[in-house]
Order: C-alpha cells, then structure tokens, then sequence
C-alpha cells in the first residue's frame, strides 16, 4: 500500500512544484517505486519531467471526469521507477465540471485506490488555491507536506491552510495528517530568513524537517531542460539539500538499507578523517595545502604582492574579524549579505573596526 503525500500551499511560488518532482526522483533513485500525480493545472510537474504536456490524450482531468482509467493516464517510466500522472491547462476547466458530481472531492482518491498497490509512494503536486483540486489532493492523501518560503507573506496563509486541514480531517479524511514542513528559498545573508525559520520552528515544532532549501539558480535551470535537479547538476548545493531531505523523508535506516550506507555514519567518517588529517600535518609543520593543489592555482589569483586576492564567503567571516590585526598601509576586505566592503588603515591604526551591518 502507498503512502500519498499531498505537497500543498494556498501560496503560490513556495517551491511545491521543485519540492514533488526532486523528492519524487530523489525516492526512485534509490530503487522506490514513485508515482507523481500533477494535480496543478499550469502541468509544471509535467514539463519538469520531460514530458510534452501539449501531445497528452489522458490525463488527470480525464481520470477526475470518469472518462479515462488512472491505468490509462499514466506515464510509465519518465525516469527508472517513477511514474507520472500528468495534466495540461484542461484541467482549469474540472473545477467547474465536477461542481455537479456526487462525491466530487473524493474523485482523485477513488482513482488512486486502483494504482496504489503498485506503488511505495504518491506524490500529488496541488494548486496553490484551497479549491476543489486542492480539496481532492487532501482527500485522497495520507499526510500533507508543506513547502514555505522563508518570507513574511509566506507565513499569512500557513493559519488558513492548517484550518482547512482540520476540516477536511473531522469530516472527509479522518487520517489526515502534517507530514512536515520544508522551508524553501532561504537567503541565509539575511536577518528575514533567520527569523521566519525561527518562527516556523517555534509554530510547528518538530514538524519542520532541518534541511532547508537555499535559493539556488540551478534550481531555476533544471526545469527547463525537463530534469530533476539531482540530473541536472548533482554537485549544487541545491541537490545535495534535496538528497537530504529525501533522507528525512524516508529515515536514514531504511536509506541505509537501499543503498546500503547510512549518511550519518558517512558523514561522520568523513569529517573525523578531514580534521585527523589536518591535525596531523599541523604537527609535523607540513603545509596544509598540497603540492598538487598549488600546482592548479593561476597565477590571476594572486595580487602585485603575491598575496591571493580571493574573497571569503560569508559562512567563511568569523565573527571576530574586527580583531584582525592588519599593518600600516594595509588593508582588509570581506564579504556581507548586502555588498563588499573594503577599508583602508590609515597611519597609526593597527586595527579594523568592523562596520558590518546583518
């Protein structure tokens, strides 16, 4: 038996769309049979896929309509062990038409009941309004998970949301539940971010998964070329956060036994291994960085004086930088969330004063 979850947000852009089509690949990759339902009428989980949404015959409005079979609708294999349930622009028309329908918020969930057998997953990608759509992903989910941008308006919708949650659950889905909350387009340079997740974390307590998707320009691409971030680019920091929390999602114990490692142990080891090493060179005085490795860094990476010119980033400025000892005529330069900021030591001052503003 499957387990559905509903990616769902009444907010528009919170990332519901990237959220199901990366966690849906991320699960098949590891050998999980996937179904993606595309339950959004703009067909972006679609065309994320690959797939062409204008040449469909059957789709999720059919199936919602009584005129297609869910076995009909769906395309097998877009990628090894995920499925899909797509949907083009007709489906904007199913609000209305099934206005007239007995039992038309359960029509997504009696459909789902065919297929579900073949499946270990389901995830259904909703529309960001609270309608007749969104009404039936509820329905017919075991547990909904909710993507929230790290701004203010994202916050505004998250009490109505968690109403109609509740509604559904007294009358229509008695098993409903939050399956968790994934905050989306973090900007960690700036003091907004950090205080919505504050405030996310204090709201939903445990429900909130600790890994957090950045903003991330890969992200933006992958879509474009019909690919799963994890294909796109599989080294940006964007994959690796969805990776991560693909292994949240599922536990890091029945991660381990698919792909027979678990991240924690990896991660561990690799971390011990770094810093023993690094340890031990500091004592034997060798330097740090290999022979090797200097032997790749231009010659353009380096000033008039020899001294590299290569910024840090902000996660590399420690907080006592305003400690750093600099030398007449010197001058120092870092990095902040806003702009760069360079400032010359004048004659008598042996150190710089930290202007910075987070």
């Amino acid at each position: 038996m499957a387990k559905i979850i509903s990616v769902c947000n009444q907010k528009g852009g919170t990332g519901k769309t990237t959220t199901s089509v990366n966690l849906a690949y991320a699960l098949a990759s590891y050998g999980i049979k996937v179904l993606l339902v595309d339950m959004d009428p703009q067909g972006n989980s679609t065309s994320g896929v690959g797939v062409n949404k204008i040449a469909l015959e059957n789709t999720v409005y059919e199936v919602l309509l009584g005129k297609a079979n869910p076995e009909q609708s769906i395309v097998k294999d877009v990628f090894p062990c995920l499925d899909l349930m797509p949907c083009n622009i007709n489906l904007t028309g199913a609000e209305i038409e099934l206005v007239g329908i007995l039992s038309r918020e359960t029509r997504l969930r009696k459909a789902l009941e065919k297929v579900e057998k073949e499946y270990d997953y389901i995830f259904v990608d909703s529309p960001p309004s609270l309608g007749l759509l969104t009404l039936n992903a509820l329905v017919a989910c075991n547990s909904v998970l909710i993507p929230i941008q790290c701004e203010f308006y994202a916050l505004e919708g998250v009490s109505q949301l968690l109403n109609t949650i509740n509604l559904i659950r007294d009358n229509l889905n008695p098993k409903l539940e939050v399956e968790g909350v994934v905050l989306t387009m973090a900007d960690f340079r700036t003091n907004l971010t950090h205080e919505v997740i504050d405030e996310i974390n204090g709201y939903f307590s445990n429900k909130v998964y600790s890994s957090v998707i950045p903003r991330n320009v890969k992200l933006s691409e992958a879509p474009s070329f019909g690919k799963p971030i994890m294909l796109y680019d599989p080294h940006c920091i964007g994959a690796e956060k969805y990776k991560e929390l693909s292994i949240e999602l599922i536990g890091p114990e029945k991660y381990a036994d698919l792909v027979g490692a678990d991240p924690r142990e990896n991660t561990h080891a690799i971390i011990k291994q770094e810093i023993g090493t690094f340890a031990e060179d500091r004592e034997k005085g060798l330097d740090v960085v290999s022979d090797e490795d200097k032997k790749i860094v231009d010659k353009n990476d380096f000033n008039s004086d020899g001294v590299a010119d290569a910024w840090p980033t902000v996660s590399e400025v420690d907080s006592t930088t305003e400690d750093l000892h600099l030398e007449e005529g010197d001058s120092g330069t870092w990095m902040t969330g806003e702009a760069s900021i360079k400032q010359e030591v004048e004659e008598g001052s042996s150190y710089l004063e930290d202007n910075r503003d987070f």
